[in-house]
């Protein structure tokens, strides 16, 4: 089918692509966090594969993990880096390599063939010398490169503008700080504005695939976060890993400042909070109506976690002590990816009695379930 991509300028949709029986759109929104940065309608009868956010992700993941180790192996095999940490292999750059290696003597014969595992150039990480030797493709060859860029300081002002009626438009100007042409790279999309540097400057540039493998690490360096701030709820403890996952992929991240009010006690209970960075303060109302401290929860804590089991209220009020990172779970998303939380809590029946306790505080005061 034939596909139309849009974008609204000045209330009026302007035609950015047309896709005719191929293609994939989409994609930035399931990696980027970002909202839909066009609009697609279907201009002929056609038929689409369709993919949600969860099944994306593991497929590139577990792509970029397989790949990562395979590169890792590579490197691994460098006499020359044999002394970087492991930290290295996990993306960590390390500022400085060993300061000398081995000359090669530039011969104009063969000296040597490279196989599958070998490598080869490795001179131009450490030195601004030209090659020693020249190097062909014996067969048909499948190459990983890591390419040198000298340091450089950014700077200058870039202005972005639309051409709308046949005039630019100036729709954004950076001044010596911010990145643009993310959206080529993730979207397959033609490029949506044009940027022109109006005074001298530098730029980093980057290539479709490391900007990918970069947004895929934060992606998956976050999962792993957000699944360990799951593995400390003791009501969650009989979660499979795949379902880990799953939850991990719908928390909602929030950035709440010092003072502000998180949660209200007697308000209905939407969801869970976690904590991934900072210190958030617990409050209840006592019966003279002065509002008392009970307790702090610091990073890698939660609270709220009664509204996965309860209708109640809110039993108590929260308040960012300062400045906190949290990790929203709401009720919805919990019941339709795992059902109902008492069935959850049931999987474990040697401990389902005890964590009643600790919610209700008695097995026999429960009411209001969800």
């Amino acid at each position: 089918g034939r596909y139309e991509a849009s974008v609204e300028i000045d209330g009026e949709d302007k035609l950015m692509h047309a896709y005719e029986d191929k293609g994939s759109f989409g994609e930035l929104a399931l990696l980027y966090n970002m909202p839909r940065a066009a609009t697609i309608k279907a201009t002929s009868t056609g038929s689409l594969w369709a993919m949600d956010r969860k099944t994306f992700k593991q497929i590139v993941l577990k792509s970029a993990f397989k790949k990562r180790k395979m590169y890792e192996k590579l490197i691994d095999a460098v006499p020359m880096l044999k002394s970087l940490q492991s930290a290295f292999k996990k993306r960590k750059m390390y500022e400085k390599l060993i300061d000398a290696v081995p000359m090669l003597k530039s011969l104009q014969v063969e000296i040597k063939k490279v196989d599958k595992g070998g490598y080869f150039g490795e001179l131009a990480l450490v030195t601004h010398k030209p090659r020693a030797a020249s190097v062909y493709a014996y067969d048909k060859v499948k190459l990983a490169f890591s390419p040198y860029s000298p340091s450089c300081r950014p700077g200058g002002r870039y202005e972005a503008s639309v051409e709308i009626d046949g005039e630019d438009k100036l729709m954004h100007a950076y001044e010596d700080k911010g990145s643009f042409g993310e959206l080529a790279l993730l979207y397959n999309m033609p490029r949506a504005a044009t940027i022109k540097a109006t005074s001298t400057g530098s730029l980093w540039a980057m290539d479709r695939k490391t900007f990918k493998q970069i947004v895929l690490k934060s992606a998956f360096k976050k999962r792993k976060m957000y699944e360990k701030l799951i593995d400390a709820v003791p009501m969650l403890k009989s979660l499979q890993s795949y379902e880990r996952m799953n939850l991990a992929d719908a928390l909602i991240p929030q950035i709440v400042e010092p003072g502000t009010r998180i949660i209200k006690q007697g308000d209905v209970a939407d969801g869970m909070y976690f904590v991934e960075e900072g210190t958030v303060r617990i409050t209840i109302f006592a019966d003279n109506g002065q509002e008392v401290e009970i307790k702090k929860v610091d990073k890698g804590g939660y609270f709220g976690e009664l509204a996965l089991v309860t209708h109640k209220p809110r039993a108590a009020s929260v308040y960012a002590y300062d400045k906190v990172k949290l990790a929203f779970l709401d009720v919805e998303t919990f019941e339709r990816l795992l059902g109902s939380c008492m069935e959850v809590l049931k999987r474990n029946i040697n401990d389902y009695e005890s964590q009643l306790v600790k919610i209700f505080g008695s097995k026999y005061n429960i009411s209001d379930i969800r």
